[in-house]
């Protein structure tokens, strides 16, 4: 099941009685505010001594979490995006980066997903999505992350054995080595900036381990020129189970899309209270629970029971109940302190087109009229 996961700006200005600065004072001005900003960024993002090193291989954080937009286009190398697919005048990959350039993210999760291990001269990604991906980019400018979905388990988070070379053993956990090779791959067809892991802490902790390692410590993957990559993903559960070292977690609201307080045991905003006394320096990020494969009624975290999984409950409503909620969780964010990721073409839920798989048609917010409230909000 797929769930959904600051840096914050820092400024000052200079004194109007100070009008006469020598080159010395201004020059030691310079390295001061230099010092405090490598400072507040470790505070903010738990920086190793390898984090602050200059040059190419420090870690690129910026405003990466001020605006994120949770995109999905494909998922196993299927479209998930009917309405885009067939809007004529632009390509598939076209529309949707018109779609998202047009709301100012910093950073966009979620387009591509890959499932499983690979099998041997197998590639996670097909032709198809490795040009949508580069479209997209190239659509959102320079300036905006993109990240590429992963996960340490097939098939569920109760998986206890290793996976086989193709993944037929499912449910299984991808082993470091699996994870790694994965990784490479994936870097070598698309180099994203972010890599997104859904049940992070399910899997086997090395397999996690590993691939925070990779992606902090393989500056040049694949042969090309790259950054240190940001890593994080789902929390799930009180263990971090190898995920210590990642650069952010991300919480989903429940089976019923609660986000709940801190006073109820079993809510979400209980476990993002919960991560953050364990990493109090890590962004927390907040989507939308992506459970559209849970079919029936569902248990929330309050007690009660509802009809249909969130994801689909979400498909069901008005489009004023929609922006209620985007409105909602803009709002708790800023109070709350996690970073909200904005629904655009996102969660799944099929139902209606017994044709389609519950998790391969996903929620279209240009089509449901809420894209530019979206980007509105957003920025804000």
């Amino acid at each position: 099941m797929e769930r959904l996961t600051s840096d914050p700006s820092h400024g000052a200005e200079l004194g109007k009685s100070c009008q006469i600065v020598t080159g010395t004072q201004r020059a030691l001005r310079v390295v001061m505010k230099l010092a405090l900003t490598v400072a507040v960024a470790c505070a903010s993002f738990a920086c190793s001594s390898s984090d602050v090193a200059t040059g190419d291989e420090a870690l690129q954080v910026g405003n990466t979490f001020d605006a994120i937009a949770q995109a999905r286009i494909f998922i196993n190398g299927e479209r998930v995006l009917p309405y885009e697919e067939n809007r004529p005048g632009k390509t598939y990959a076209e529309w949707v980066g018109d779609d998202l350039h047009s709301i100012h993210p910093t950073y966009v999760s979620g387009l591509l997903r890959h499932n499983g291990p690979l099998a041997p001269n197998e590639h996670a990604l097909s032709p198809e999505e490795i040009h949508a991906f580069q479209v997209v980019r190239s659509k959102l400018g320079s300036g905006v992350k993109v990240d590429v979905v992963l996960s340490p388990v097939l098939g569920g988070k109760d998986a206890v054995h290793d996976c086989n070379a193709s993944g037929t053993n499912a449910p299984c956990r991808l082993t470091p080595d699996q994870i790694t090779h994965l990784m490479s791959d994936v870097e070598d067809a698309v180099h994203p900036d972010v890599w997104f892991f859904d049940f992070f802490t399910d899997g086997n902790p090395a397999t996690a381990k590993a691939a925070i390692d990779w992606a902090h410590k393989n500056a040049y993957g694949g042969g090309k020129s790259k950054p240190k990559q940001l890593i994080g993903g789902h929390y799930f559960g009180n263990d971090p189970n190898g995920t210590s070292d990642a650069d952010f977690f991300a919480v989903v609201d429940d089976a019923c899309g609660h986000l709940g307080q801190s006073s109820d045991t079993k809510s979400a905003q209980k476990h993002i209270d919960l991560i953050k006394s364990k990493f109090p320096n890590k962004p927390i990020l907040v989507g939308v629970n992506n459970n559209a494969q849970n079919l029936g009624p569902v248990d929330c975290d309050d007690g009660t029971k509802d009809p249909e999984t969130f994801a689909c409950t979400w498909n069901d409503w008005q489009q004023s109940q929609r922006k209620g909620y985007v409105d909602k969780r803009h709002d708790q964010a800023k109070a709350r302190g996690f970073d909200f990721m904005y629904p655009v073409f996102f969660p799944a839920c099929a139902k209606g087109d017994p044709n389609a798989e519950a998790l391969k048609v996903y929620y279209d917010a240009d089509h449901d009229g809420l894209l530019g409230h979206i980007g509105k909000v957003m920025g804000s």
